[in-house]
């Protein structure tokens, strides 16, 4: 995987940083979004912040694609760093946006995001670079316009089948997304590989702010153990490989 220096000193991942077969990473090494590529259209999974819009429209034209190509917009969840560029890429090629029910009003504005314990860490180095980043990117987007729901246990059925497991704990509407056909889990922030509160990168991990049930999270882990072998691709940190069962027991351990 491949990545630049930005001139403000972030580390941008590059469009062209393929993690699966027709899968490719974009955003920052914070905050993740992705591209699936499947019969000749493209899904975005969560849309980072405001201005990862760029981002988007590069990586597209990289690959030969442009917004018109994309068939959804499917969010793991509702907060605000992966909403991002949601109402640019609706009003630019109406394409739909698809988050579980339980998590349309934080999208829609009515629900309200865990900041509690941003606030009471706003001393530690790694919130601080959490907090400029989300600056310079934008800071948290305005809520959509237009959202469509999904349930759990249904498989969406786009240019590639997404089968949808819902975790509830870090939103009630949490989901992770299984791509079967490449063994390839959007975990959304189920698990993190890196931990916003300290900047800590030992694995898969709950994460450690944001949460609306932290014991909850970690139950809902449950509902991931039989997928078997995966490439893990969360909200924020790197890319994980290895058995889920393995990955949970990394989580619980801490």
């Amino acid at each position: 995987m491949t990545s630049t220096e930005t001139t403000n000193g972030r580390q941008e991942v590059a469009h062209d940083s393929k993690v699966a077969p027709g899968v490719y990473r974009f955003g920052t090494n914070r905050v993740n979004w992705y591209v699936v590529e499947a019969g000749g259209e493209l899904i975005v999974i969560d849309a980072g912040l405001p201005n990862h819009w760029e981002q988007l429209l590069d990586g597209l034209n990289g690959l030969g694609y442009s917004p018109e190509n994309i068939a959804a917009l499917v969010l793991t969840h509702g907060h605000g760093d992966h909403i991002g560029f949601a109402n640019q890429l609706q009003k630019t090629a109406n394409v739909p946006v698809l988050v579980h029910t339980a998590d349309v009003a934080l999208v829609d504005g009515d629900g309200e995001e865990n900041m509690l314990e941003l606030v009471r860490n706003l001393w530690r180095p790694a919130v601080i670079r959490l907090l400029i980043e989300f600056s310079r990117s934008g800071g948290i987007p305005s809520p959509l316009e237009s959202v469509e729901s999904f349930a759990a246990g249904t498989d969406l059925e786009l240019s590639a089948t997404l089968r949808v497991i819902h975790v509830p704990g870090h939103s009630t509407g949490s989901c992770a997304l299984y791509l079967p056909d490449r063994n390839v889990l959007f975990c959304g922030d189920a698990l993190a590989t890196v931990d916003l509160k300290t900047g800590n990168t030992r694995g898969p991990q709950i994460m450690s702010m944001f949460n609306d049930n932290r014991e909850q999270a970690l139950e809902s882990l449950d509902r991931l153990g039989s997928l078997g072998e995966v490439t893990l691709l969360p909200g924020h940190g790197d890319p994980w490989r290895g058995e889920m069962q393995e990955a949970i027991q990394l989580a619980r351990s801490e």
